[in-house]
């Protein structure tokens, strides 16, 4: 039970050569990543998500709606940010983070619903562009369809089968396939078009407004706060495309810096595009006017003003199409990452020597997602859209959470002293080697500038703390023509223990967060008419939240200095799992269904070939039984990949003479 349970929280450990050696093309610039994001983000949301909420969902609120699902956004994006400065190697957006943080079993879970995702939100895009500019023609190509192929009668599929969305699909694949610097100028010139149509939108919709819309009838809030709240969680649909950023580590020219910066622009321009655009059109007609297809070319033809259809026609099909295209993006390079972890089939890691993309990770789940569109509802797909990105959100907040906490692995614990010696590493071997110097103790200490400790350090150690030596004074000694440092360096940051203890408290955190949440939505109604039972349960979940927060708070955080760091730490995490939670919590049942579905069917792929395939897992039968007395350079710490078991390395051993004494110490194992 305890190797199954290491199995699945073995985490991913970065060498040196994986963070600077890539086989796919650095190329990516600051702007690039930005114009990915909007323009995997600011498309069906903009032309069909806002219609559709506003008219049946949340009325004229659908601003709050958004300002709500946008806030939720801000806060994952923030996390998913400094995880990006954080984790060298992106490629795999929150699975990669999940793999390196938290563990292979939540990895795969991250990555396999990050596969769905992608799929059905491309899916859902090609038939919302195919929608869109099937309007603008008179609906030609549905009654075309109709008369010539017939109708779909199965539950659950679209009416007919979208040949345009199938087409679509497929050439955007193509277009991935021959390079990911040609993807990025595709999505350059379609969002540019796209943003143009979104300020003519707002723009001459501005001399059709009408206040009465939002002050008369059924006012401004028709279906009350439940309306508002059920509308945000639908509304988060609109945001799912900004971590298509993340994905993009190893084909960023300065990932650290760039990811960042384009994660947070991108999704401020976005919510601007969305609150201004919903603003208008609801208060150019009435709410439950609004058609659900094509909601604002129909106001536009509503108040008088045709040409614009053609005009919005244009920039839904720009738009859609970028959409289509950051949808699409990161289904690839996911696979790829996760093949290269030997987590999914090894062929779906090859990469393209000329246009250094992986060709066969992009073909075939391209090829799946044009049937999933020729095949499928668009109400069917955006339903299964937001749960996985929900809980990829919820984890990478989480992680963030975690690592602040987490102490760097190049620090010793604090119990032991840390010796500085002048003294090559060749010297300090052939003394150690000495059978003067042998010994059953197994220490091990960290070198810098290529020093060892040797024996005299630590008699030097022990004669200066003899006369009092405090912490953190330095004393210099010289032994012969030998300079010698012995320094006792305090631990000041974060411990192991305080690791653990910040672990738990987060468990008890999350977990009182969905009992919490669940009060509110399920209970609703019952809280509104003062029901103890609710009352006490959110009393009682109340209570242990506020204990999870203050136990955190009172440990101490990792100070370690990166390119980006979110501010509000741990505030602004823990707010981010509480809204992901409540709005996981919203989604139908449904969805909830589908989803256990799909999960099983990764269950089944992880125990029957992932765990036995993984990367880690080889990595880790390679090294069993190999000892490397190699000196442990400051300098070369990252590239190391160094654990500790007490079976391997116990505090006394019998064979001492086979294994000679290593010049690191762990003075009390």
């Amino acid at each position: 039970m305890a190797d199954l349970l290491h199995c699945l929280t073995r985490r991913k450990k970065i060498t040196q050569e994986e963070k600077t050696n890539t086989e796919l093309s650095k190329c990516l610039t600051t702007w690039d990543l930005t114009s990915l994001g909007i323009g995997a983000t600011l498309g069906a949301g903009i032309y069909v998500v806002s219609g559709q909420v506003a008219a049946s969902i949340a009325g004229p609120a659908v601003i709050i709606s958004f300002a709500l699902a946008a806030v939720t956004s801000i806060l994952s994006g923030l996390c998913y940010a400094e995880f990006g400065a954080r984790v060298p190697r992106t490629t795999g957006s929150a699975y990669a983070y999940s793999y390196v943080t938290v563990g292979e079993i939540w990895a795969f879970i991250i990555g396999w619903n990050l596969i769905l995702e992608y799929m059905i939100g491309t899916a859902a895009d090609a038939r919302a562009l195919s929608a869109c500019f099937d309007y603008v023609i008179g609906n030609v190509i549905r009654n075309l369809t109709l008369t010539y192929i017939g109708e779909i009668n199965t539950p659950g599929l679209g009416t007919y089968p979208d040949i345009v969305s199938f087409i679509v699909t497929i050439i955007v694949t193509i277009v991935l396939a021959i390079g990911v610097k040609q993807s990025s100028t595709f999505s350059t010139i379609f969002n540019i078009l796209n943003i143009l149509v979104v300020l003519f939108v707002v723009v001459a919709g501005i001399f059709f407004v009408d206040t009465k819309n939002w002050t008369e009838g059924q006012g401004f809030f028709p279906y009350g706060a439940s309306g508002v709240l059920s509308g945000a969680a639908t509304c988060f649909y609109a945001y799912v495309g900004f971590d298509i950023i993340a994905t993009t580590g190893e084909e960023a020219k300065n990932a650290p810096k760039s990811i960042p910066v384009a994660i947070v622009v991108s999704l401020l321009v976005i919510f601007v595009c969305y609150f201004g655009v919903s603003a208008v059109i609801t208060l150019m007609v009435p709410f439950d006017q609004l058609d659900k297809l094509s909601p604002i070319p129909n106001a536009f033809v509503q108040r008088g003003f045709p040409l614009a259809k053609y005009i919005i026609g244009i920039g839904a099909v720009c738009g859609l199409s970028s959409s289509l295209l950051g949808s699409q993006f990161p289904l690839p390079r996911i696979i790829y990452a996760m093949a290269s972890d030997g987590l999914l089939f090894k062929s779906l890691a090859k990469v393209n020597p000329r246009t250094e993309v992986p060709v066969i990770a992009t073909v075939y789940p391209g090829l799946l997602t044009a049937i999933i569109s020729l095949l499928f509802d668009l109400n069917e797909l955006v339903e299964m859209m937001s749960i996985g990105t929900l809980l990829a959100y919820t984890l990478v907040s989480l992680c963030v959470l975690i690592l602040r906490y987490q102490p760097d692995a190049t620090e010793v614990p604090s119990t032991y002293l840390l010796h500085f010696a002048a003294e090559p590493e060749q010297d300090a071997y052939e003394k150690l080697s000495s059978p003067d110097y042998m010994t059953d103790e197994w220490d091990y200490e960290i070198s810098t500038n290529r020093m060892v400790p040797t024996p005299n350090a630590a008699d030097s150690c022990r004669e200066y703390l003899n006369k009092g030596l405090s912490a953190g004074e330095l004393t210099k000694s010289y032994r012969g023509n030998t300079k010698q440092f012995v320094q006792n360096k305090p631990r000041r940051g974060p411990t192991a223990q305080s690791l653990r203890i910040v672990q738990w408290a987060a468990t008890l955190m999350f977990f009182s967060f969905i009992g919490f949440c669940a009060a509110i939505v399920y209970g609703l109604d019952a809280l509104q008419r003062q029901s103890y039972v609710i009352v006490m349960f959110l009393v009682i979940f109340g209570i242990l939240i506020l204990f999870a927060i203050v136990v955190i708070c009172l440990q101490p955080q990792n100070a370690k200095k990166i390119s980006f760091r979110a501010p509000f730490v741990p505030a602004l995490p823990m707010l981010a799992i509480f809204f992901n939670v409540f709005l996981m919590l919203k989604l139908s049942r449904l969805t909830w269904i589908r989803f256990g579905i799909w999960m099983g069917l990764g269950v089944l792929l992880y125990f029957g070939y992932s765990i036995w395939n993984s990367r880690e897992r080889n990595r880790m039968l390679q090294g069993q039984g190999s000892f490397d007395r190699q000196v442990l350079l400051a300098e070369n710490l990252d590239s190391m990949d160094i654990e500790y078991e007490m079976e391997t390395i116990p505090a006394h051993r019998d064979d001492v003479e086979d294994f000679p004494p290593s010049p690191f110490k762990w003075d009390s194992l």
